[in-house]
C-alpha cells in the first residue's frame, strides 16, 4: 500500500466517523410516544397495494429492479 492511498482511506474513514456513520441506525418512523414521523417508509416502493386483514394491514410492491418478486410489508397501525 502506497503512503497516497494509506492517506486516502484514512481520509475516507474520518469522515465517516465524523458522520457517525458507524453508528447509523436503521429508519424509524415510530417516535415510541404515540406520534411518527414522515415519511413513515423511507424508500420507493413502485406500484403499491395495500389490503386490511381483520387488523393486520398487508402491502406488496414490485422489484423492478432488485429480483423478479414482490416484496411484502406487514403491520398492525400503518406506522411499524
Amino acid at each position: 500500500m502506497t503512503c497516497k492511498s494509506a492517506l486516502l482511506k484514512l481520509g475516507v474513514a474520518l469522515v465517516f466517523c465524523s458522520l457517525g456513520v458507524h453508528g447509523a441506525r436503521a429508519w424509524q418512523a415510530d417516535n415510541g410516544d404515540g406520534t411518527f414521523e414522515n415519511p413513515v417508509l423511507y424508500a420507493d416502493y413502485p406500484d403499491p397495494d395495500i389490503i386490511r386483514v381483520t387488523n393486520d394491514f398487508f402491502m406488496v410492491s414490485t422489484t423492478f429492479v432488485d429480483n423478479p418478486g414482490i416484496t411484502v410489508l406487514h403491520s398492525t397501525d400503518l406506522v411499524n
